[in-house]
């Protein structure tokens, strides 16, 4: 019975404490029909958060502890009275009485020491501290403008809050979130819009959320499935550099643009120093053509996306050879680059460019024929642009 009341005793000093560490869990439901206690309520079928659970199971073991106490000194009683003339009998009741009344000591002052050092504690008004919600990083495609500039704010600025700032800003970012969710859609790896019509031709805004703070997100949008058709490249602030690398990046689509299909692509600033591409200015990479020209770049030493320029002397590229993860998009205009609309893309060799859209970008490019049915189209451009790329497994 003695160690009974101590382990009583025990948990009743131990829980405070225990659930100070607990408190910040989540809420749960309990589905457990529990005694009702005096001085606490009692935990239902509802949602019921631990702190509440706490204090119902502290009260509870003292109610326990001082039940069990008050019955020892009872039984002690008795046995000291049916025991007279039994000296050995006698002192056992004596202790127990004793020990009992000890124990209820115990009880009462661990209660008072406890409400002395925080009396917070000892009522259970615990409160975990507001946690921030996350967004998760990638290609975020949207129907409508949503404030992702406006939660990354908040986000960056929330550990410098005051208490009830900061529960303000969870709940404008819960907010935010409940928009995303609702009006766009997640992309971090190529995909068509096939399985959300919902959003198929309906994209006008984009946004770029980095990975890890670190490495950034760039995409190429088209207009017809399977990544053909008209396209838009989308990367850094738009300058074409390497910037906005720790925050968001927001993006209007024009809006004649309906985009199908999707090729994220994380930019990776670590190009092995073997990587590189080749264009040639004949097919079969001038194979069949010795004095064609033919021009190599290597991606040594580059920092993101770079931009180089076509073979020189001439605009024709007849078929292109990459080694490496390597992005190469060809674009007819030689300004910037970000969100032109004239744009022809690869991620792996290709022996033979002639007939491909590039072709059709400048009428010096064509071979006329008798008929037009017989004109030959040969692709050339005015610079090319390389993007090292990877997944967040590369790093």
């Amino acid at each position: 019975m003695k160690k009974i009341i101590f382990a009583l005793i025990l948990i009743t000093l131990i829980l405070p404490n225990f659930s100070s560490v607990l408190a910040q869990t989540a809420p749960r439901p309990l589905e457990v029909q529990y005694p009702k206690i005096p001085g606490t309520t009692t935990p239902t079928v509802i949602e019921f958060s631990f702190p509440e659970y706490a204090k119902y199971i502290f009260y509870f073991f003292i109610a326990v502890s001082g039940i069990a106490g008050l019955l020892v000194i009872v039984i002690g009683g008795v046995q000291y009275v049916i025991s007279a003339g039994n000296i050995e009998k006698t002192k056992d009741a004596k202790d127990q009485i004793t020990a009992a009344v000890f124990g209820l000591l115990i009880l009462l002052c661990s209660y008072l020491v406890i409400y002395t050092i925080n009396p917070q504690i000892a009522v259970f008004h615990l409160s975990a501290p507001p946690v921030p919600p996350d967004i998760k990083s990638g290609v975020l495609l949207c129907r409508e403008r949503v404030d992702v500039i406006g939660f990354w704010g908040l986000k960056l600025s929330f550990f410098s809050l005051a208490p009830q700032q900061q529960e303000t800003a969870v709940a404008q970012m819960k907010d935010i979130l409940k928009k995303i969710d609702k009006e766009c859609r997640y992309q971090a790896t190529p995909g068509l819009l096939l399985d959300a019509p919902e959003f198929e031709d309906k994209i006008k805004w984009v946004y770029l959320i980095p990975e890890r703070q670190k490495l950034q997100y760039g995409t190429i949008l088209y207009e017809e499935r399977k990544y053909k058709g008209r396209a838009v490249v989308i990367y850094g602030d738009g300058s074409g550099g390497v910037h906005a690398l720790e925050n968001p990046t927001e993006w209007s689509l024009p809006a004649d643009l309906k985009v199908s299909s999707v090729m994220p692509f994380l930019i990776n600033y670590r190009p092995a120093p073997s990587w590189y591409i080749s264009l040639y200015e004949s097919v079969s990479y001038n194979q069949y053509n010795t004095t064609a020209k033919s021009v190599t770049h290597s991606t040594a030493g580059i920092s993101g996306a770079e931009v180089f320029s076509v073979i020189p002397g001439t605009k024709e590229i007849g078929s292109l050879k990459i080694e490496g993860n390597l992005i190469v998009i060809f674009f007819k205009n030689g300004g910037g680059w970000t969100l032109e609309t004239e744009i022809d893309v690869f991620t792996q060799s290709d022996n033979n460019l002639n007939g491909n859209i590039m072709g059709r970008w400048d009428p010096s490019c064509v071979v006329k024929g008798f008929i037009p049915l017989f004109d030959r189209y040969y692709p050339c451009a005015d610079h090319i642009v390389v993007v090292p790329y990877g997944n967040s497994d590369n790093y």
